[in-house]
């Protein structure tokens, strides 16, 4: 598959992509067990459609299939609402992003905290125009509507399916990227630890207030933390390697000598503690570098 150069070219593909969109919304409609499987796949339709075709078209792509995946599913748009929607909207978006060769490691997150603000605004209106608790429907699929826990997770579950979503689409677009030359930049800034430390705090107070959001900011930390451990890795920095072998198996005797100590709520969050020791050492390191750079340039 080439590029599209033509405005012919740009509009058929555009309305292939469109199509599809149409059909997944009317089939997830009218039999809800293929939801999951559209839900993790329709993302990759417009990440596509932003990859191969030039920028100044994709408005009309997204004006399109928003309005034509609406018309087509009137008759139920909870799932429109609820997945359809925010997928058509964040695949286009990371598509674009890596056209632009943002970071990739931001670039996903980007993608993921779209998702999750598009995926509560089209739960509110699926309340207001359809009168539907969509979380609890959701929750009693699942059958889990007695576990008191379940709500408290979910802004954290969209987020991480929402992660899912973006990294299987970059990982069947990947190799088509350089036939595109299009160059992936693969950096992550190390301030980004001054964030995932931070959040990683901040989820460390929020049980006692908003459990909810406690575990989602615990989410977003661990993924940009594990994204700076992994970009360490890859530079073969020997420090992470060894923070990471000696601090990871830490995890399990740190919830077990705690378990009885600490509210159930902070157990999952003690899977963070050596994340958040390496952001403290990148931090360091990072500070010590710059004042390193900055004598020799005095």
């Amino acid at each position: 598959m080439q590029a599209k150069k033509t405005l012919v070219q740009n509009l058929t593909f555009m309305a292939l992509m469109a199509a599809i969109n149409v059909i997944a919304s009317i089939i997830s409609m009218l039999e809800p067990v293929f939801s999951l499987p559209f839900m993790l796949v329709l993302p990759l339709v417009s990440t596509l459609v932003a990859i191969y075709c030039q920028n100044k078209y994709l408005l009309i792509y997204l004006a399109s299939s928003l309005i034509v995946v609406t018309l087509s599913t009137l008759s139920n748009l909870g799932n429109t609402l609820f997945y359809i929607i925010p997928a058509i909207i964040t695949g286009t978006l990371f598509g674009y992003l890596i056209k632009k060769k943002m970071s990739l490691s931001m670039t996903i997150l980007i993608g993921a905290c779209v998702q999750l603000i598009l995926t509560y605004v089209g739960l509110v209106l699926v309340e207001l125009v359809l009168d539907q608790d969509f979380i609890f429907i959701l929750i009693k699929v699942l059958g889990q509507e007695s576990n008191p826990s379940m709500p408290l997770i979910i802004p954290s579950a969209i987020f991480i399916l929402s992660l899912v979503q973006t990294v299987l689409s970059l990982f069947i677009i990947i190799e088509q990227l350089p036939k595109l030359k299009i160059v992936v930049n693969e950096e992550i800034n190390d301030n980004y630890s001054y964030i995932s430390l931070a959040l990683f705090v901040l989820s460390g107070f929020l049980p006692l207030f908003l459990e909810e959001i406690a575990y989602l900011s615990f989410a977003i930390a661990m993924y940009i933390s594990i994204a700076l451990v992994i970009h360490k890795i890859i530079k073969k920095r020997r420090l992470y390697v060894y923070l990471t072998l000696i601090l990871i198996p830490l995890i399990v005797p740190l919830i077990a000598l705690f378990n009885s100590l600490i509210p159930q709520a902070y157990i999952v969050l003690l899977t963070g503690f050596p994340f958040a020791i390496i952001d403290i050492v990148i931090i360091i390191d990072y500070y010590l570098r710059s004042c390193h750079q900055s004598s020799k340039i005095n």
